[in-house]
């Protein structure tokens, strides 16, 4: 006989502890749909409570009670047996943690190592409890915490309870189990009761009370009429259970002195669903791609996607992922409906906060907190040996399975140099505020630690080598990176801090960046090796970028913006985007181009081209209508 087994309740998937000694328990809808293909085998770390004799139809009404149920009737008998729920949990340590809650909870952001270290979630530590005691409970909780007179005050005040319930509740049990009537005035005048259903006991108590508790339950269903109840007042034997325990308990102790009982404090778990990542949707080999958007770009997108669609080749697959925080379910379906006419093309929706919701993610300028999701790109798919990245802001204009295709060895990634960072260093323009105003050259080498300079890339397309990646601690370092500063270009700033040395690069045609459309001022003023190269990958782009603020949906004169229109035009989005650019998306006509506002002399001469080509780096940074704009002019003042 096993010392000890404790049921983990959970209604979907969460992050498991580790010691296989706490089993995860499916209950209600879900675990009936794990039960179709597994057996309830505690062993394998995980059962359902709709297997064998159960009530898990119940789950709506009974909450974690079905998972007592199942275990009473079907579990392998333990000397003790124990229930925590999937995000609560009871901290065997012997040492309390500080900054309880007035919930008397000590809240942690997900469940690791040192979580289950600092509270003792362990084998080790639980069997050398019940050593000592017969019953290990969470430590009673004061219900004036709450402004609440009393445990039956507390019932009655609750929102999702019903105030004659409880007494229907007390006349079951004086009925049923008479001499139980001395402990409900205990019990219901006390301040200070057990709640949550979390415990540890020896079977023969844990038995003794499911008797006692499901025999008054089927009672009580039989007098209460919950047909007319919402969802959360459905829940009221889950509900009606936790002041029932308070007085199984209150008699139990009473009949037995000699009965050994600890309290331990609760924790409670922000984020504890299971790690969730994406599988390839074709068994033969497909393009994976991700793209990153949130609801309102998801229409800006759409003209990406319809440009890889109307690109892609007939005997490849693509695999394309939206790595996203809540897209809408009319968007998802608008945007499914660009590739279902295409069997070789499949687009789903990853929703990355789960990854991310312990972290802080600093956004600012026209950038959104969608630009880091990339960076886990090879922890959620890491079933994939790479992975394309496409940022949103583009169309493509050659099939991209070639890129999948391209031998990096064990660089980490593949991605374009950034000429317009290479522009920034020509002439020292500065870095943000936060980063201390550094030129541009100096914050790559000093703030960056970067010992190239000339190597930084940009990440808007991007071929992430999960093979090499996952042989090192890419993520750590991604986590650490995010924590530890501000950065310039965000995401992008970091990444090429994780990648510096192990970066192949890509022709400058895969990621043709236009940086606001200032092709003929900015650009002709690159150093001579990136503006050849920049002016080559022009004449044919297998990808163009239309990176910075000023976009062709917002700009409609921008240059080579027409290419956006072109797929924009097949979209379920057309309509609405063309309103935005006709005058309610901020939009501006052809002279607004940058390049069709500088006199073609002045681009010609020397001093007064360099003057200009700053100029244009001041409208990439510093655009009309924002306060950067200030900086912008002291920047020229110092020029002059």
């Amino acid at each position: 006989m096993a010392p000890f087994t404790i049921y983990v309740v959970q209604h979907k998937p969460s992050q498991p502890l580790s010691d296989p000694n706490f089993v995860q328990i499916y209950v209600g809808p879900r675990s009936k749909e794990w039960a179709l293909d597994h057996s309830a085998v505690p062993s394998e770390g995980i059962c359902s409570d709709a297997t064998g004799e159960n009530i898990s139809a119940k789950n709506d009404s009974y909450c974690e009670l079905t998972a007592f149920y199942w275990a009473w009737k079907n579990a392998p008998r333990s000397k003790y047996i124990g229930f925590m729920h999937y995000r609560r949990h009871l901290n065997f340590s012997g040492v309390d943690q500080p900054n309880e809650t007035k919930h008397g909870l000590v809240e942690y952001d997900c469940i690791d190592e040192a979580y289950e270290a600092l509270n003792g979630l362990n084998a080790g530590r639980v069997n050398r409890l019940i050593e000592t005691y017969d019953i290990l409970l969470p430590r009673k909780w004061d219900v004036t915490n709450e402004g609440s007179k009393h445990l039956e005050d507390h019932y009655l005040r609750g929102p999702a309870h019903v105030a004659g319930d409880y007494d229907k509740m007390l006349g079951v049990i004086g009925r049923v189990y008479p001499e139980y009537k001395p402990f409900f005035r205990e019990v219901g005048s006390a301040k200070r009761g057990y709640f949550t259903n979390m415990f540890v006991m020896k079977w023969e108590i844990f038995d003794a009370y499911c008797q006692w508790l499901f025999g008054i339950l089927g009672e009580l269903e039989r007098e209460l009429d919950i047909s007319s109840y919402s969802t959360q007042q459905r829940r009221v034997f889950g509900f009606l259970s936790e002041w029932m325990f308070n007085i199984f308990m209150a008699k139990y102790t009473r009949d037995n002195p000699r009965c050994k009982i600890l309290e331990l404090q609760r924790t409670f778990v922000r984020n504890a669903e299971a790690v969730q990542t994406i599988s390839p949707a074709f068994s033969c080999d497909a393009v994976p791609i991700v793209l990153s958007f949130d609801d309102k770009y998801a229409k800006y997108a759409g003209a990406l996607i319809e440009s890889i669609k109307e690109n892609a080749a007939a005997d490849k697959f693509y695999d394309i992922v939206v790595f996203n925080s809540g897209v809408s379910e009319h968007n998802k379906d608008l945007t499914v409906s660009l590739v279902e006419p295409f069997p070789n093309i499949s687009i789903r929706f990853f929703d990355v906060r789960q990854h991310v919701s312990n972290l802080h993610l600093p956004v600012h300028a026209h950038f959104s907190v969608e630009t880091y999701f990339r960076l886990f790109i090879p922890r959620i798919m890491g079933a994939y040996q790479k992975v394309l990245y496409l940022d949103s802001d583009m169309v493509v204009l050659k099939d991209v399975s070639p890129l999948i295709d391209i031998e990096i060895g064990e660089n980490l990634v593949a991605a374009v140099r950034d000429c317009v960072m290479e522009g920034m260093c020509k002439f020292a323009v500065p870095s943000m505020k936060q980063t201390g105003s550094l030129p541009a050259a100096k914050y790559l080498k000093d703030y960056l630690g970067m010992a190239r300079p000339e190597d930084y890339f940009q990440a808007g397309v991007m071929i992430f080598n999960n093979e090499a990646i996952n042989k090192t601690d890419f993520i750590d370092q991604i986590v650490d990176k995010i924590k530890s500063k501000p950065f310039w270009f965000l995401d992008q700033d970091i990444l090429n801090q994780v990648c510096a040395g192990r970066v192949h690069f890509l022709d400058m045609k895969w990621n043709t960046f236009f940086g606001n459309g200032d092709t003929d001022t900015f650009f002709e003023n690159l150093p001579k090796a990136r503006r050849d190269e920049f002016f080559e990958a022009v004449k044919a782009p297998y990808i163009l970028h239309f990176a910075g603020e000023r976009k062709p949906w917002n700009f409609v004169g921008i240059k080579y913006g027409h290419a956006f229109w072109r797929f924009a035009r097949n979209t379920p989005w057309y309509e609405e985007v063309l309103r935005g650019a006709m005058g309610g998306g901020g939009s501006h006509p052809p002279s607004n181009d940058i390049a069709a506002r500088r006199p073609r002399a002045a681009r010609r001469s020397g001093w007064r081209s360099f003057v200009q080509s700053v100029k244009a780096i001041g409208y990439i940074l510093f655009p009309i209508g924002k306060r950067r704009r200030k900086k912008r002019k002291d920047l020229m003042a110092g020029i002059r």
